[in-house]
């Protein structure tokens, strides 16, 4: 969508408005748990994994909120906030700092996953924070 944007063709962000707000929709309907957190990785037979990685949960709250912005709406607010409440309760670790990598459906840690590694860095979470600044109103809207 942003480079849709940058081209300034109006027929190519419409399509990539729509594009974007049926991924989204999909993922509303068939990738969140009832704790408001997005799976991490399931196949046409259903789940292949369903511990919660890091990133998908910074990056749902965004695609969310993102959602919500191009169609107006609500249900994806919701879910953005609610990934957010996922995101403080269970993926931030208040003893240690730092977010968890990998937690298992039941919010534990899973302590085969460290913290640090080759193909970690503060990327999802610095940017889904930055992004959240830059998107959301001044007046605390969800």
């Amino acid at each position: 969508m942003e480079a849709a944007a940058v081209q300034g063709d109006p027929e190519l962000l419409a399509r990539t408005h729509a594009a974007a707000g049926a991924l989204a929709e999909a993922v509303y309907r068939e990738g969140r748990d009832e704790d408001g957190s997005l799976f991490y990785e399931a196949g046409p037979h259903g789940l292949v994994d369903d511990g919660k990685a890091w990133w998908p949960q910074a990056e749902a709250m965004v695609g969310f909120y993102n959602a919500y912005q191009i169609s107006g709406r609500a249900h994806f607010a919701e879910a953005s906030h609610r990934c957010w409440e996922y995101i403080q309760a269970k993926m931030v670790d208040r003893k240690d700092g730092e977010w968890f990598k990998q937690l298992h459906r039941d919010g534990r840690p899973d302590d085969r996953v460290f913290k640090a590694g080759p193909w970690e860095c503060p990327y999802h979470h610095a940017r889904a924070c930055f992004e959240m600044l830059a998107r959301l109103p001044e007046n605390g809207e969800k």
